[in-house]
């Protein structure tokens, strides 16, 4: 997953998802989607501290459905016959959130383990477009606290956490080969508030064999880290995922 996702995505939590489906004609799909969900995060099911999060989404689909919801993951598998686009937009409310990423992140709490919250507001943007074996994917995000300070402060004034806020984009594309080996590049770019963290700039190339689908899949990459102010970086990864 990019950098961008670890910063922005939502993620999951224990609540309620309701959707709703029009067609405008032809194969154009629209999606409404609403969820309420406790603002912890996963794996939090009870002393729940937060408040709720509260995430609006709608999806464009002008060219009909993808094979296989191939709209929520990445890699162009199924192979599109005809060209297949979505666009999607969300807004997430996360009301009293007490984790520096809204349901990820560390817990923000006082030395008396009292714990502190504020809301967060993310907006997300995204597109997957596929056809045959190519794949593109973009996505931009920006979070911002209700009060537009993501420095949180205990009752004697002292600074006790910081939220991450600020935006990002991301886009990314893969060509998936008739032996279902993939070569995909991305290219992230992270904006932080400057009391959160430096500018970042990540560029990806990656390697990826699918032997059973998404189920069953070896891949590797290589990334390199452009910092605004510390040192740059590298990182290669190799990992080989099953599930079922």
């Amino acid at each position: 997953r990019s950098r961008l996702n670890s910063r922005f995505t939502l993620d999951r939590g224990a609540g309620i998802q309701l959707k709703h489906y029009t067609r405008l004609g032809g194969a154009f799909l629209v999606r409404e989607i609403f969820s309420l969900s406790q603002g912890d995060g996963r794996n939090v099911t009870e002393g729940f501290v937060g408040g709720f999060s509260y995430t609006f989404k709608l999806e464009l689909l002008p060219f009909g459905e993808f094979a296989s919801k191939g709209d929520y993951v990445g890699g162009a598998i199924k192979r599109e016959t005809s060209p297949k686009l979505a666009l999607g937009v969300s807004y997430d409310i996360d009301d009293n959130a007490v984790r520096e990423r809204g349901h990820l992140g560390t817990f923000i709490t006082d030395d008396e383990g009292n714990y502190y919250g504020h809301t967060l507001n993310t907006f997300c943007a995204d597109l997957m477009f596929k056809y045959l074996g190519f794949s593109l994917m973009g996505e931009y995000a920006i979070r911002d606290t209700e009060s537009h300070n993501p420095v949180v402060f205990d009752k004697a004034g002292n600074e006790i956490g910081t939220y991450y806020t600020g935006s990002g984009v991301n886009v990314q594309a893969g060509y998936m080969f008739d032996s279902n080996w993939e070569l995909a590049a991305r290219y992230t770019a992270l904006f932080p508030d400057m009391e959160v963290a430096e500018n970042e700039d990540v560029y990806t190339i990656a390697i990826s064999k699918y032997i059973v689908g998404h189920k069953l899949k070896v891949q590797t990459d290589f990334s390199y880290f452009d910092r605004a102010t510390s040192l740059d970086s590298f990182m290669w990864r190799t990992q080989a995922e099953f599930h079922f």
